[in-house]
């Protein structure tokens, strides 16, 4: 009874230790919560709220603002991170903001940004000036160590900070260190679970000491072992049976293809953007450390057969996370299915290390299957690669002599001059009369000097082009 007691509570730690380490979004800084006091801005008019020294990735934040709910739409909001000193802006998003009469909650979504050391930054918030409704932001609680807001560069005399909170990415771990409710929560569970565990079953500390003590002993069980492995009970049976004939499959190597495998699918899937050359790296990276848990298993688990089977869960469970997860439900959250798939693996080696010799009898299926798998994504990497061999071969020279010739020659005009081609692509360049009256910028001298140099506008050119079609017909 104990025992299980001790069991569940170590695959709960697990877990709980698990849904710690997938990225989470969490509040890194904050004004405090809002209070009852705003700040209206008028259309054209906008907000500044100093935000201190941040550190690290900034791209999301949280405040709360509102329009008038009489307004014909919802307001717009240009937000703008602006260096402290320099005026600088550094990040620029746009933010619609919900009409309603109390103010609601709304993210500013930024490009991602990294800050500096030694910069402040400045959140402002414009209104647009073509927007007939003012925006209301809420304020938070008066804070000693952050200044009011501003409005229109002038500091505010009302009751405190703009209400924000910044928002930053980070293992489940750092943000329950750093203050995260939820994930600090989990931390102090799998601590507590993870230390009642190890209390309850004090065999683990036992068993952890044989392994150290054991280590040593490796050098010399290798040989030994892998012998015994060969031969088993082949001697018995004489070298002509069957099972000495198949010696081979009863080895068990299929973890080591079965890591070799999706390495190998991936290349062969996105053979346009990587080379075979450019898998050696991983597969010997893959393939050594699929060797240390190979050793370190058999340490633990003083049998060869085990370590293997439990090596392959773990390569299971880490090449096919991402593809489980997209097949089940891509909205579960990830520190639940992470979480979930590290408890699943890990009842899954605990149940194979009991099974003690039996774990041998699956060898030669296991073997034989991960040799299929690996056949098909080498079957296609061969494939390409021959492929890719074959267009490498030389052109005859006298077809790539003739295209030369056809792209280089000459294009002459009558008189032996070759054209001024201008191609000039506008993005919604504006008209210089919409430019003064919206913007009050005057393009003449810029139109002008097109105009010297021979430009005619596409108007000018249509409005000629039929005078000279009509004058002959009315002489």
């Amino acid at each position: 009874m104990l025992r299980s007691a001790s069991v569940a509570l170590a695959l709960a730690a697990l877990g709980l230790w698990a849904s710690l380490f997938p990225q989470i979004t969490y509040p890194a800084a904050s004004s405090g919560e809002p209070d009852g006091d705003v700040l209206v801005a008028w259309p054209g008019w906008s907000v500044q709220q100093d935000l201190g020294s941040l550190r690290g990735t900034v791209g999301t934040f949280r405040i709360w603002a509102s329009t008038s709910p009489g307004a014909f739409r919802d307001a717009t909001v240009r937000a703008s991170l602006i260096d402290a000193s320099t005026r600088e802006v550094v990040r620029q998003t746009v933010l619609r903001v919900s009409r309603g009469y109390i103010p609601a909650r709304h993210t500013l979504a930024f490009p991602s940004y990294v800050v500096p050391s030694g910069q402040r930054l400045m959140l402002q918030l414009g209104v647009s000036e073509c927007d007939k409704c003012h925006v209301i932001y809420r304020l938070a609680n008066p804070d000693i160590g952050r200044p009011n807001a501003m409005l229109n560069g002038v500091p505010d005399a009302g009751s405190g900070p703009l209400a924000f909170a910044h928002f930053t990415t980070g293992s489940g771990l750092r943000a329950g260190i750093v203050g995260d409710s939820n994930s600090r929560a989990r931390l102090v569970l799998a601590v507590i679970s993870g230390t009642l565990a190890v209390f309850a079953h004090p065999l683990v500390v036992v068993r952890l000491q044989q392994v150290a003590i054991a280590a040593w002993r490796l050098v010399r069980r290798l040989r030994v072992d892998a012998h015994r492995l060969v031969e088993s009970d082949d001697s018995r049976s004489g070298g002509d049976s069957p099972s000495a004939r198949y010696r081979l499959l009863k080895v068990p190597w299929y973890p080591w293809l079965a890591a070799t495998a999706p390495i190998l699918h991936f290349v062969t899937a996105n053979s346009l953007h990587f080379s075979a050359v450019e898998s050696v790296v991983p597969l010997a990276a893959t393939l050594a450390v699929v060797t240390c848990g190979m050793v370190s298993l058999r340490l633990a688990l003083k049998d060869w057969h085990r370590s293997a089977a439990v090596s392959a869960v773990i390569i299971v469970v880490v090449f096919g996370y991402g593809h489980a997860k997209d097949a089940i439900d891509s909205g579960i959250d990830d520190r639940i299915f992470f979480g979930g798939a590290v408890v699943l693996a890990a009842v899954a080696c605990l149940l194979i290390s009991r099974l003690g010799s039996r774990a041998g009898r699956w060898n030669h299926f296991l073997n034989l299957m991960t040799v299929v798998l690996l056949a098909f994504p080498t079957a296609g990497l061969l494939a390409d690669v021959a492929q890719a061999r074959l267009q490498d071969r030389p052109q005859g020279t006298v077809a790539l002599e003739d295209l030369k010739a056809h792209l280089t020659q000459p294009r002459l005009l009558a008189g032996g001059q070759r054209p001024d081609i201008y191609y000039i692509i506008l993005d919604s360049y504006a008209r210089n009369d919409a430019l003064v009256e919206l913007f009050s910028f005057d393009n003449a001298d810029f139109l002008r000097e097109l105009e010297t140099r021979g430009f005619t506008s596409l108007l000018r050119l249509l409005v000629t082009t039929c005078i000279q079609f009509i004058q002959p017909l009315q002489s």
